[in-house]
């Protein structure tokens, strides 16, 4: 008789902690990722281009590089308001101001760079 009341109450107690843990895995998900595509102007992909994620507020930075796709994607990334840029030898800086960071997951789809020096005049994201 004690057996089985044990049983039962190792029961409930197992799926209560699996209820509350239920709870807490969404409850914690507070964070989301940011992909794209990094294209020349020709269309062309752009692998190994250096792109920055700075959080207006906090100055936090998400720092990756475009694969040989020319795609990134930046995890762990907190709901606010960012700055995007895009870098790499032989091209102009592209920026994108304002970025708007609310979701789970958010794509800026293409960001083409335009030939020229990094230090030149800052080339205009296509939205």
């Amino acid at each position: 008789m004690k057996k089985r009341i044990w049983r039962d109450i190792n029961k409930v107690t197992s799926l209560l902690a699996l209820a509350f843990a239920g709870t807490q895995l969404f409850a914690q998900v507070t964070t989301g990722s940011l992909t794209g595509n990094v294209i020349d102007a020709m269309g062309s992909v752009v692998p190994a281009a250096t792109v920055t994620l700075t959080n207006d507020t906090t100055k936090e930075v998400h720092l990756t590089k475009t694969n040989a796709n020319g795609n990134y994607a930046l995890v762990a990334v907190q709901p606010s308001v960012y700055s995007l840029r895009v870098e790499q030898r032989g091209f102009k800086v592209a920026e994108r101001t304002n970025v708007k960071f609310l979701q789970t997951i958010v794509s800026m789809g293409d960001i083409r760079l335009e030939v020229g020096t990094q230090f030149a005049q800052r080339a205009r994201c296509r939205e």
